[in-house]
Order: C-alpha cells, then structure tokens, then sequence
C-alpha cells in the first residue's frame, strides 16, 4: 500500500512522472513480466482524469519508496503551482466608496490597491503565509 495521495489537481503532473519513471530500466521492478503489465496498466489509465484510477495503479505497483518519491515530487509541484498562482490578480466586489478610499490612499501612498491591502490589512487578518 502506498502512501501517495493523489488529488485532482495532481493527475497531470503524476500521470507524466510515472510515465517517465515506468520507463527507467528496473526502476518498478526487476521481473520483465511485472514491469511490461505495469506498463500495460499505466497506458489504459494514463488519460483519465479520475485520481482514484492513478491511486489505484500507484497503490497496487508502487513500493512505499516508490510512493514517497511520487509524493515528494508533487509536493515540489504543488508548491510551484502555488507559486505561479500567488500574484495572479483576481476580482473583488467592493461599494462605490470603499473603492474610491482604497484608490485614494494608494496615490497618496504611491503603491498598488493590492499593496494598500497587504500593508494595511495583513496585521488584522490570521493568514498562513505559504
């Protein structure tokens, strides 16, 4: 059983790194019989887009060595995708005047809106900084 759980958000980049890895001499497993119907396995679930169908490979193939390597891995991925997605701009609803004092005072300021929120309301707000 493995230890590696993989979510939605997970599927692409697990489906490439085991495609990758099944291909690697001895990597699953040193009996070709195993490694040529792992590898069979892995082309009928490669494009799903079910987590529980690459768990199911994953449970079924993978060591608990295997699995922490898969799982480290997405670690490091989710941790770059949360990265990529940190400074992407989103849209908030806000009345006439709380717009117009949040754009007042980054001129006064001299700063990004977003930067008035982050200096002036960071203290007031329990955050996991990431």
């Amino acid at each position: 059983m493995t230890t590696v759980q993989i979510s939605k958000d997970d599927i692409f980049y697990a489906t490439q790194w085991l495609f990758v890895k099944l291909e690697e001499q001895s990597w699953l497993s040193d009996k070709f019989d195993d490694v040529l119907t792992a590898r069979q396995e892995f082309k009928k679930i490669k494009h799903s887009s079910k987590p529980e169908k690459i768990q199911a490979f994953c449970d079924k193939w993978l060591s608990s060595r295997q699995a922490g390597e898969l799982d480290k891995s997405l670690c490091l991925d989710r941790k770059r995708r949360r990265l990529e997605n940190k400074d992407k701009p989103v849209s908030v609803e806000m009345t006439e005047r709380a717009s117009m004092i949040l754009n007042r005072l980054a001129q006064q300021e001299n700063c990004s809106t977003s930067e008035v929120i982050e200096k002036y309301m960071f203290d007031h707000v329990v955050c996991d900084e990431h």
